[in-house]
């Protein structure tokens, strides 16, 4: 990626960047020193805006306290936290690597390292989801406040595990 970012830098010389979004799965499971390469190859390479929005999804099992604080210095001011579910039935069922617990710490831990742009990532359709269980993530969710809620229902893919299983999880999916 880093040198993918030398190769497009000259073509890019003109503009200024005022959004980056790290993301499309769980980059946070990166070493550091791959993150902090990464973070000074955008910089090197492109001209960022004094204040753009520089976003960083999570999974709150692959960071602790110091890592955020390693992303808020290296500019990151946008974080977006994968919790999906209060329930530690439906994270299984989804094969999520945390629980509900982690993110509790995750939330925490991310306000202490001075985030103030929250967003947490949530899903409906989940096997074994209620409406009761959503209706008790919604509720949460509200209550420890962050700046931004994205909801998303679980799209079962072709080529994916829950594709290949589809018969097998069908009765546990919601109606």
């Amino acid at each position: 990626i880093c040198l993918q970012m030398e190769d497009y830098s000259e073509s890019a010389k003109k503009y200024t960047v005022d959004t980056v979004f790290i993301g499309g799965g769980t980059p946070s499971v990166l070493p550091k020193k791959c993150m902090l390469d990464i973070f000074d190859s955008l910089y090197t390479n492109f001209d960022i805006a004094d204040d753009a929005e520089i976003t960083m999804e999570v999974n709150p099992a692959t960071v602790d306290k110091g890592l955020l604080k390693t992303y808020r210095k290296e500019g990151v001011n946008r974080l977006s936290i994968g919790m999906q579910s209060t329930s530690n039935n439906e994270l299984k069922a989804l094969s999520r690597i945390h629980d509900f617990e982690d993110f509790e710490d995750c939330f925490d831990d991310a306000r202490a390292a001075k985030f103030d742009n929250i967003n947490v990532d949530l899903m409906f359709g989940i096997p074994h989801q209620t409406y009761q269980s959503l209706m008790h993530t919604l509720s949460y969710v509200t209550q420890v406040a962050p700046d931004h809620i994205s909801l998303y229902d679980l799209k079962i893919e072709p080529g994916t595990a829950f594709y290949r299983n589809y018969d097998a999880i069908a009765p546990y999916l919601p109606d």
